[in-house]
């Protein structure tokens, strides 16, 4: 997938659920999973990387999780910049979309974030997020 995307530069390699993939290492794991999360580790530091041989690709690396608290540290430092994005609510500006769209949605849409899952987010957030200019 990296190779690819490193010949077919500029890319964007986007990996929902990136915490199935690189879930914190333990003692118990198997040979098999241990080696592909560092293979994929591997794989991931080099994404976009120089060197003296070859420039830099253009391969960008985008990470989705509902449980950044399960991302094993190497992987959490690989992912440069890491972004909370919480769930919406009407005091946003979104004004392309009309609030009756959300309104309607809400209607026939149940939660599917517990109250208590947004207080780990956000712990995490607070202590591995990336700051935002104001």
């Amino acid at each position: 997938m990296f190779a690819v995307a490193g010949h077919k530069e500029p890319s964007v390699v986007f990996i929902d659920e990136v915490d199935s993939l690189l879930s914190q290492r333990s003692s118990d794991e198997n040979e098999a999973s241990r080696r592909l999360k560092t293979e994929f580790l591997v794989q991931l530091e080099g994404a976009g990387s120089a060197t003296l041989v070859e420039p830099a690709k253009r391969v960008l690396v985008v990470g989705a999780t509902n449980r950044p608290q399960e991302l094993d540290e190497a992987a959490r430092r690989r992912f440069v910049k890491r972004f909370y994005v919480p769930l919406p609510d009407d005091r946003g500006p979104d004004p392309a979309i009309p609030f009756a769209h959300f309104d309607n949605a809400l209607k026939i849409t149940r939660a599917t974030v517990a109250p208590e899952d947004l207080v780990g987010y956000e712990a995490w957030d607070a202590q591995f997020g990336s700051a935002r200019a104001s």
